[in-house]
């Protein structure tokens, strides 16, 4: 066996002199190795994390689920009605309520509707809570659990749903996906930010710069903080006949609600 100081000779010869002196290394030192919990990424983000829960429903056609779910549904009413060469799944007559609640010979007054390319347009294949009709479309709105509620819009020959939570009896809008024809089944995931919606509104975190681009007309709206403005929104909603418009009120909301929101499930 060699000399003892065999190893600080080969050390010394690889090191400057003086610069690691291995005789004064003290390795029982514990300042010089950073506990598990003084250990931090600077670059690392702050998430919110979030329960997620995934979804899965089969597709069909707008006509075969009227067929099977217009008696689940109020305000539309099918009407019976053969015209030779027409199609009746292609074009399916209906009825709506009058917006005013007029009754005519002490029946309510209602008015007449035609859905066209019902055989086409996709929806999705889940009981609904009710169903209103457009001048240039309609919406179907479903519940699938969890506070948990999907508002389907058809759009020329397309289905925009937007996934919706129950938050202070206001449906807010979390995300949104397209159901195209062909499809047979839509996938999606909704996420509990139930409780991180409503702070924002009972703090009053509202943003009237971004309110005043996302919804102009919200100018016309007479309210003193966030809870009075969605009530705002959401009456504005029930009165509106255009498809387009809705999404639009339905795309604010969900600025206002969540932009900024970081999260991760």
């Amino acid at each position: 066996m060699g000399d003892q100081n065999d190893f600080k000779t080969i050390y010394e010869s690889f090191t400057p002199e003086k610069d690691d002196d291995i005789n004064n290394l003290d390795l029982t030192a514990q300042d010089a190795f950073p506990q598990a919990d003084e250990i931090v990424n600077e670059n690392e983000e702050d998430y919110l994390r979030v329960e997620k829960t995934n979804h899965r429903f089969p597709v069909i056609t707008f006509a075969d689920w009227f067929s099977r779910n217009y008696s689940n549904v109020s305000s539309v009413r099918p009407v019976k009605i053969q015209i030779n060469g027409v199609d009746p799944t292609e074009s399916i007559v209906v009825t709506i309520p009058n917006d005013q609640g007029k009754r005519f010979e002490n029946h309510e007054k209602r008015h007449l509707r035609i859905i066209e390319n019902a055989n086409i347009i996709p929806v999705i294949d889940a009981t609904p809570i009710d169903m209103f009709v457009y001048n240039n479309g309609y919406q179907i709105l479903y519940s699938v659990g969890g506070g948990t509620y999907l508002k389907g819009y058809s759009v020329r020959k397309k289905f925009i749903v937007n996934i919706c939570k129950d938050v202070m009896d206001y449906f807010i809008p979390i995300g949104q996906f397209i159901v195209k024809r062909g499809d047979e089944e839509c996938k999606f995931t909704s996420y509990d930010l139930a409780d991180v919606i409503e702070t924002r509104i009972r703090n009053n975190l509202l943003d009237y710069d971004k309110l005043a681009i996302l919804y102009h007309q919200s100018k016309k709206f007479d309210f003193n903080n966030f809870n009075e403005l969605l009530k705002c929104l959401a009456t504005r909603q029930g009165g509106i006949k255009d498809v387009q418009h809705q999404l639009e009120i339905d795309n604010a909301i969900e600025k206002l609600c969540l932009d900024g929101v970081d999260y991760e499930t």
